[in-house]
């Protein structure tokens, strides 16, 4: 995810950040039917320097690929695209671009 916030212009920092997402995974799956499905789901909190929490919500994905039965490239490949959906879902919400700007 954090390569994923530097790509869309987002500084991130190993220490003194301003504000610090915080989360746990709710949901992170893949199904082989016809297609690889997958699902993921994280509940996140962002705080402040001082640890108050400043928003929470839960950020989700999904994704749908075709692929051979029972690789696990596919596998790989369906569950980082749901992650990739998840951190786009993120990013495009208005409360928490606002929560990472500190306000």
């Amino acid at each position: 995810m954090r390569q994923l916030f530097d790509r869309a212009g987002l500084r991130t920092v190993d220490a003194d950040a301003a504000v610090t997402i915080k989360g746990q995974v709710r949901q992170f799956f893949a199904r082989e039917t016809s297609t690889y499905n997958s699902q993921v789901e994280v509940q996140l909190i962002v705080v402040d320097r001082y640890g108050t929490a400043i928003w929470k919500g839960i950020a989700s994905g999904e994704a749908k690929r075709f692929g051979r039965s029972y690789k696990i490239e596919n596998y790989y490949e369906v569950l980082s695209d749901a992650v990739v959906n998840t951190v786009s879902s993120m990013l495009r919400s208005a409360e928490f671009r606002s929560a990472l700007s500190g306000r």
